[in-house]
């Protein structure tokens, strides 16, 4: 081959690609993706734009595409067992980390029944009977009911260990107590509460309160109630307190 053909043949060659490398990238400008647009009514539904069109469109209030689930149970999570849609709609979430799918409670440490409290109807969160035991150990021990108290709360049950102690001194009886409470709110929607509380000081002559209370209170599930109340009067009855009425 002649070396006129050979350098024309390269020359050929060499064209097509300098014509490549300053052709306008058509697949850059032309490139659409997927958007949620937001209408006037509020809602969202799926439209193709031009890449280039993206941030003016989420600027005025459209949102890319994603995985939104249904949340049935209204707990704020997502079922991924259910088919996901791009676009955020009423009852949809795209947050589908731990979510909690109802069932009946059972005695396992878990909240099955999606309700926040767990064991609720099989365990009281403040005591049982060997905390009780413990703390009212070598304690004289009264147990009290009210239907009321002047603080918004009905105290269903108190168990109250004291002992009193003779101060010389000052020439006056101290009675240090210790005790465990279940209290229902009386105020609507308040939540029923447990506590376990000690350092309290009763004075005579003088019948006054004296020093702080310290005191562990937990709120409790509903279904607690009964069970707390359970424990103390167990408690009551095994350990033949009288229980006073008031």
């Amino acid at each position: 081959m002649s070396t006129i053909l050979r350098t024309s043949l390269a020359f050929a060659l060499v064209i097509p690609s300098v014509a490549a490398a300053g052709a306008p990238d058509h697949a850059r400008t032309n490139h659409k993706i997927e958007i949620c647009h937001l209408d006037g009514n509020g809602d969202f539904h799926e439209l193709q734009v031009a890449a280039a069109a993206g941030a003016a469109h989420e600027g005025h209030g459209d949102v890319p595409t994603g995985a939104w689930y249904p949340d049935t149970d209204g707990d704020g999570l997502g079922e991924d067992s259910m088919d996901a849609v791009a676009c955020p709609a009423e009852g949809l979430v795209d947050n589908v980390d731990d979510d909690c799918v109802a069932s009946a409670e059972v005695e396992d440490g878990e909240d099955n029944d999606c309700d926040g409290w767990v064991d609720e109807d099989f365990t009281c969160p403040c005591f049982d009977s060997g905390d009780l035991d413990g703390l009212l150990a070598g304690q004289e021990t009264a147990a009290f009911t009210w239907s009321a108290r002047p603080w918004g709360v009905s105290e269903v049950t108190s168990l109250q260990g004291f002992e009193w102690v003779y101060d010389s001194d000052t020439a006056m009886w101290t009675r240090p107590t210790v005790g465990a409470d279940m209290y229902r709110v009386d105020a609507e929607g308040g939540a029923p509460y447990c506590e376990v509380w000690s350092e309290t000081y009763l004075a005579a002559p003088v019948h006054a309160w004296a020093g702080d209370q310290v005191s562990d209170t937990q709120a409790i599930a509903e279904e607690s109630v009964s069970v707390c109340e359970g424990v103390l009067d167990a408690w009551i009855v095994d350990n033949g307190v009288p229980l006073t009425s008031w």
